[in-house]
């Protein structure tokens, strides 16, 4: 087995793999090489001259406070069916881990695709530190808390950037990069996304038959109302499932909502290492 960064050479097995392990058309394959992809951030396992096994980093930082951080997500990990339960993945995070010590990049960051995978990244050095707060709530009571509309801001990198640096201010956050929300506003589009950016929040929303879901719904301190109102507007149903970060501020006729574990850090760095420890920091868009 080699582990070593990937090279141009390798594309064409790349796109193979990544469609064996989720399944994604070319189009949605595309978007990431096309904004994200990078040879030095993209690490293999190869056996037989060829890729079995893989993962990306996608380029972001993490802000605390008054402190931002160097950070790198860990993206489409995936290793080839038959190759699977070889250790492959476990020698990639290592040398993940080795080259964002080298690089001098604070901390690693993932969501894992699903429960039992928090399990499998905690035994490989990473630990909980990103939550969200998800509400389920009516029509009727998504209505009781609309007011006016504001004007949409242009869907672009920039303006979103924007935004969630206001709305953020204050929560632990990923700070993503242009690249990055480029994608994610690729892939809303190609799946059929609503996405809405205003001065003061935005959300990101698909439709499952009766039911929206917004996978961020973020906004700065009373401007609540208006981001109801854009919701109803552009994306009427009869219910609404509304990921926020926890501790937003909402109205008590929201009710309880559920906090969810989303994903998991890596402290490489030493200053990421003495970093206040948390729980509930925001990752936000996932591009998966």
């Amino acid at each position: 087995m080699e582990i070593r960064t990937a090279r141009t050479a390798d594309i064409p097995a790349l796109y193979a793999l990544w469609h064996e392990a989720f399944g994604d058309e070319r189009a949605a394959i595309d978007a990431f090489f096309q904004t994200c992809f990078a040879p030095e951030n993209t690490f293999v396992a190869v056996e037989n001259g060829a890729p079995v096994s893989v993962l990306y980093w996608i380029e972001a930082a993490y802000q605390t406070g008054s402190e931002t951080l160097s950070a790198r997500y860990v993206f489409a990990a995936a290793t080839a069916k038959d190759a699977r339960s070889n250790g492959y993945m476990t020698a990639l995070l290592r040398k993940a881990r080795q080259a964002a010590a080298a690089r001098q990049i604070d901390l690693l960051f993932l969501v894992p695709a699903e429960e039992t995978l928090f399990a499998y990244y905690g035994a490989r050095g990473f630990r909980s530190a990103f939550s969200k707060t998800v509400y389920i709530l009516s029509d009727a009571q998504l209505r009781k808390n609309a007011g006016t509309l504001v004007q949409n801001l242009p869907e672009t990198p920039a303006s979103w950037a924007n935004v969630r640096k206001a709305a953020l201010q204050g929560v632990p956050h990923i700070v993503w990069s242009e690249s990055a929300l480029s994608l994610a506003l690729r892939y809303s589009t190609m799946f059929g996304e609503e996405v809405c950016i205003t001065e003061n929040g935005w959300f990101n929303a698909g439709r499952d038959g009766e039911t929206v879901t917004a996978s961020e719904f973020c906004t700065v301190p009373g401007s609540l109302p208006a981001l109801c109102g854009a919701v109803l507007e552009a994306a009427p149903a009869k219910r609404y499932t509304l990921s926020t970060p926890c501790g937003m501020p909402v109205p008590a006729s929201f009710m309880a909502g559920e906090t969810v574990a989303n994903g998991m850090l890596l402290s490489v760095s030493e200053r990421a290492k003495r970093m206040a420890r948390t729980e509930n920091a925001y990752i936000g868009i996932t591009l998966g």
